[in-house]
């Protein structure tokens, strides 16, 4: 009997973030009638993306980062917070001192997100029409489901299958011939192909055409593949691909930053990635001023001019009337939205070139005064200005 665990096939845990860029349900539902609709949505989405209703200047709470559909964990469903792309922007935004990087034009930006939108929409309808193509019709009832699915192959050349999901069980029988194929598509999710980031889910050739084509098309950049590198100081292990808190601060100035992001080098790092046209990640601790306790800041940085689906980094929230909002001044004048509950706080600011969040979790309590002291650990003027 074989075992496959959607859970975890296809998609990958970040701490307590997901990371929904491999998740297999979400873009792998058959049916013409989803793909008009989808081509309908391509045709219309700049337009509907233009006439959303504007914000005042200022904050934004959750709808920066909100994304429109939940998740489901144990009986629970929990708000997804993208920190990898925003999903609204303000009507306008201040400049405010020396923030030199403060938006000014949101027109240009909404244009640019409204492409981002466009164009992931387009991919993601190709990605649905190749996963019809190559997946049997028969094991079709599998995919979205998540849960874990048990195979038992027949003497008569059949295979039963269970499906296990959160929701109950599902059975069905196919034939050894799809079976196979359905077996042989699994294995290609985790084959990635031309160097591209694995969100991406490219796995051939033609894979890799469409995609450039749509880059292209939209006048966008694409992320190439995952570059990274670890604190041998926090792992205690050296060797290649492990470098000294100090050399993984001073590393954000090659990752499309002007330098060193970085006022002082962290008390640790988890990781650092990044991908060659301006995005990354910095995910370092930080020990909080009023208790000690240490926390993970996991900071993203998304380029406007980047494809993304906003669901490459995705945090899930249960309550979030328990944030309060409120604006926060950084050292080198840029102006902070800053989103806290007593025990987590998020970060973002629409940047330049770039939008850059934070995420600060781990803690048993932190005070306003922590957040802020997280905060004015970053010069945010660097960043995406390589």
């Amino acid at each position: 009997m074989k075992h496959y665990d959607w859970d975890n096939i296809l998609q990958y845990m970040d701490e307590d973030m997901l990371a929904e860029a491999l998740a297999a349900g979400k873009r792998a539902k058959a049916g013409t009638g989803r793909r008009v609709y989808r081509t309908l949505l391509i045709a219309a989405i700049i337009a509907s993306f233009m006439v959303t209703a504007a914000f005042a200047a200022g904050l934004l709470d959750f709808r920066a980062l909100l994304l429109e559909d939940t998740l489901e964990i144990n009986g629970q469903e929990f708000s997804k917070i993208s920190l990898t792309q925003p999903q609204t922007v303000p009507e306008e935004t201040e400049s405010a001192g020396a923030q030199e990087n403060a938006l000014k034009d949101t027109d240009e930006l909404e244009e640019k997100l409204a492409a981002s939108k466009a164009a992931w929409a387009e991919w993601e309808e190709y990605m649905d029409e190749r996963t019809d193509r190559e997946v049997p019709d028969s094991m079709k009832f599998v995919l979205g489901k998540g849960g874990v699915l048990q195979s038992t192959e027949k003497e008569d050349g059949t295979v039963e299958l269970l499906l296990k999901t959160r929701e109950g069980e599902e059975r069905g029988t196919v034939s050894m011939e799809d079976w196979r194929q359905y077996e042989s598509w699994v294995e290609r999710q985790g084959l990635p192909y031309g160097g591209y980031d694995l969100s991406y889910r490219v796995y051939s050739e033609e894979d890799a055409c469409r995609l450039e084509e749509i880059a292209a098309k939209y006048g966008l950049n694409l992320r190439k593949a995952m570059q990274s590198a670890l604190s041998s100081e926090t792992g205690g292990i050296s060797g290649a691909g492990f470098l000294t808190n100090q050399q993984l601060a001073e590393k954000t100035a090659e990752m499309g930053c002007a330098g060193n992001i970085f006022y002082e080098t962290p008390v640790g790092f988890d990781k650092v990635y990044w991908f060659g046209e301006g995005t990354f990640c910095v995910s370092y601790y930080v020990d909080l001023p009023s208790s000690g306790e240490r926390v993970t800041c996991y900071g993203y940085n998304s380029m406007y001019s980047t494809l993304s689906s906003g669901y490459e980094v995705v945090a899930p929230e249960r309550n979030l009337d328990s944030f309060s909002e409120y604006s926060h001044t950084a050292p080198d004048g840029t102006e902070l939205n800053i989103l806290f509950n007593g025990r987590k706080a998020y970060i973002y600011v629409y940047l330049e070139n770039s939008f850059f969040t934070v995420s600060v979790r781990g803690a048993d309590s932190m005070t306003q005064e922590d957040v802020d002291y997280i905060a004015d650990t970053l010069n945010y003027s660097l960043i995406g200005r390589g």
